[in-house]
């Protein structure tokens, strides 16, 4: 029966035919995921790692105002100063007077006492300043015994002012260039006697260092033209004493060309032993300092000149080292005052 067979086929084909024209579902197959590294979609970022803990502060607020507040007073850091002096000279008075006026001026609280350092006396005075709070301690000594040393307090600051202390550790030295002040003495000299012709050298004390620097730097500068000291005499820093010394000295040693005062107090009492022994203007006198009766005497030509070795801004220099402690050492370079007259012509007072 293959007509039979025929017409199922035709059927079966005809059957199938009709069922893809109705849009039967079709099963799709699964697609794969996309690979990571695909051009198309961008990669995943990798997962950020946790946060740490925030802490919690309390922030004050902030003055955004355009002046700042005032800030108060540190009453830690004002200065309180205690003047101590070795030995009381006409210098050093000088100077204690004038620094009590600079530090009143400076609204800077300051005291001063008078002991025996090198002996190691007035414990009971160290003992009360350092228990006082001072901020620095101003020292006008040849020297400081270590007992007398071991009193002061470490936590203030030490000054030498004017006279120097070798060999002390944590000392600030605040005063004249010595040496430099020695070689403007001498200079001074070379300028009015030639080589050759005798000097005396007049000083407190010869081994304080600061007179033992000056007359090294003297030395130094005399040596260049032959100069020498002939001799150097001691005062103790009393002025009547040197007015004999100067008298006698005047009166037996006619060879005697030049005089040299290395100290300020000692310009009066050269003029006035010279003036009694009538060899003022006849010996040549190179002083220190600038005291109305040095300028008088530069003015008229019986000093033939003097050196400034303080100059004026000594006790200024010393009001910024108690404000700003632990600074550097302060020196003065001295200056020259030099007498308008004639060198070879005494001019005598009237």
């Amino acid at each position: 029966m293959p007509s039979c067979r025929l017409s199922a086929a035709c059927f079966l084909l005809v059957a199938a035919t009709w069922l893809s024209s109705c849009g039967a579902p079709k099963m799709e197959e699964p697609t794969a995921p996309p690979a990571a590294d695909s051009a198309d979609s961008p990669a995943e970022a990798p997962l950020a790692a946790p946060e740490a803990p925030v802490s919690i502060e309390r922030v004050e607020p902030v003055n955004t105002d355009a002046t700042p507040p005032s800030a108060a007073p540190l009453t830690v850091n004002t200065p309180k100063v205690a003047l101590l002096l070795g030995e009381t000279t006409p210098t050093r008075a000088a100077m204690a007077e004038a620094l009590a006026t600079a530090m009143q001026a400076e609204g800077i609280a300051f005291e001063q006492a008078t002991l025996d350092l090198i002996a190691g006396g007035g414990a009971g005075k160290l003992r009360e300043i350092a228990a006082s709070g001072v901020t620095s301690i101003i020292l006008m000594a040849d020297a400081i015994a270590p007992d007398a040393l071991s009193l002061l307090p470490a936590t203030a600051q030490r000054i030498a002012l004017v006279d120097p202390l070798p060999g002390l550790d944590r000392v600030r030295y605040v005063g004249p260039a010595h040496v430099e002040a020695g070689k403007a003495a001498g200079t001074l000299v070379q300028g009015c006697i030639p080589p050759m012709l005798r000097i005396v050298v007049y000083c407190r004390r010869h081994k304080a260092p600061a007179t033992a620097q000056r007359l090294e730097g003297l030395r130094e500068q005399l040596s260049r033209t032959g100069n020498d000291i002939y001799e150097i005499v001691e005062d103790g820093g009393d002025p009547s004493r040197l007015i004999a010394l100067v008298t006698e000295m005047a009166k037996k040693r006619p060879e005697v060309a030049c005089l040299v005062a290395l100290e300020a107090y000692q310009t009066e009492a050269l003029v006035e032993g010279l003036d009694a022994a009538g060899r003022l203007g006849g010996v040549r006198l190179v002083c220190t300092g600038l005291s109305p009766s040095t300028l008088e005497g530069i003015r008229r030509g019986y000093i033939n000149g003097s050196v400034d070795d303080m100059g004026t801004g000594i006790t200024a220099a010393v009001v910024a080292a108690v404000r700003a402690p632990g600074g550097e050492e302060v020196t003065i370079a001295p200056a020259l005052k030099l007498s308008d007259a004639p060198a070879a012509l005494p001019v005598l007072p009237q």
